[in-house]
C-alpha cells in the first residue's frame, strides 16, 4: 500500500523561517501569546475509492511560538495532548506529559494492519481526525476549542471535543470552580440555554427526554470557554446522555452571567 507522511512542524522549533501565525479573533490583546498552525499528516491506501481500505490521520493543532512565554513547553504539551486526544489517538495511560505524537499515529497505523489480517475482506476506511482554534484572546485570557473525529471500525464513529480556557498570568487551565460561583440560580440560568438548544419544554424531565442527569439534578459541563462577549458550553457525548443524543453546545451573552464570573475579560 501506497504511504505518505506530512508533518508541518512548528518551524521555530527547527530553526527554520516564519511561519504564518494565527490571528487573533475579534479581541484586541497588547499581551498577545502568538501561536503558529502545526499539521501531522499520514495516510495509507487509496482513501478515495471505497472499495479499498484506507487508513488516514490528520492532525491541525496549535503551538505556542514564543519560546519566552512563562509556560511554553507546558502549553504546547497541553495542545498536543488535546490534539491526540480528540483524534481518539491518546493512549488511556497517558498522563500530562509530553508524548511522541509522530510515534502515536504509528501506532493507530499499525492496529490497522493488524485488523486487515484479521479480517482479509475489509473495505472499511480508518479516520482520526481534528483540528484546533483560536477562539478569543485578551491580556489576560485564551480560549482554543478542538473538534475531532474518529472511526476505526466500531459500530458507529466518534466525536470528540475540547474546550481549553488558559489564565495567562496564572499560568494554568481553568477549572469550572475556577471560572464561576457556581449555585443554583448559575444552574438556572445555564439549564434554560440548555433546554432551548435542544428545544425541550420547562415542563419535561431532562432525563424523560433522553438525558441522564444524575438524581434529575441539572450540571456545568467541563468544557467551558469564552467567544467574544460570550461564554461557550459544551456537553461532550456520554457526559450527560448516551451517544445517540449529541453533543450539546451553546453560548450566552457575558451579561446574563456576570453576577456568577469570576474572571474579568
Amino acid at each position: 500500500m501506497k504511504t505518505n507522511l506530512l508533518i508541518v512542524a512548528v518551524l521555530l522549533l527547527f530553526g527554520a523561517c516564519k511561519p504564518k501565525s494565527t490571528e487573533i479573533p475579534e479581541e484586541k490583546a497588547t499581551n498577545v501569546v502568538n501561536f503558529s498552525d502545526v499539521k501531522v499528516f499520514k495516510h495509507q491506501g487509496n482513501c478515495e475509492n471505497e472499495k479499498e481500505p484506507c487508513v488516514l490521520a490528520d492532525l491541525k493543532f496549535l503551538q505556542v511560538k514564543d519560546s519566552t512565554f512563562t509556560c511554553f513547553e507546558e502549553l504546547n504539551t497541553t495542545l498536543q495532548l488535546a490534539a491526540l486526544d480528540c483524534a481518539g489517538l491518546l493512549p488511556d495511560s497517558t498522563t500530562n506529559q509530553a508524548i511522541d505524537m509522530i510515534a502515536s499515529v504509528e501506532t493507530y497505523f499499525e492496529l490497522f494492519e493488524d485488523f486487515e489480517k484479521d479480517f482479509p475482506e475489509n473495505t472499511q476506511n480508518w479516520e482520526a481526525r481534528s483540528n484546533m482554534k483560536l477562539v478569543f484572546q485578551n491580556d489576560s485570557l485564551f480560549s482554543i476549542q478542538t473538534d475531532g473525529y474518529n472511526s476505526s471500525g466500531g459500530a458507529h464513529p466518534n466525536s470528540f471535543n475540547q474546550i481549553l480556557l488558559f489564565d495567562k498570568v496564572g499560568c494554568k487551565q481553568l477549572s469550572v470552580d475556577e471560572i464561576f460561583v457556581q449555585n443554583n440560580e448559575l444552574l438556572n440560568v445555564v439549564e434554560k440555554y440548555f433546554r432551548k438548544e435542544r428545544n425541550i419544554p420547562q415542563e419535561q424531565s431532562l432525563n424523560e427526554f433522553g438525558f441522564y442527569f444524575e438524581n434529575e439534578q441539572f450540571i456545568l459541563p467541563s468544557n467551558i470557554g469564552i467567544e467574544n462577549d460570550n461564554i461557550a458550553f459544551l456537553y461532550n457525548d456520554y457526559e450527560v446522555g448516551p451517544h445517540a443524543m449529541g453533543s450539546t453546545f451553546f453560548k450566552i451573552p457575558k451579561n446574563e452571567l456576570k453576577s456568577f464570573l469570576k474572571l474579568k475579560f
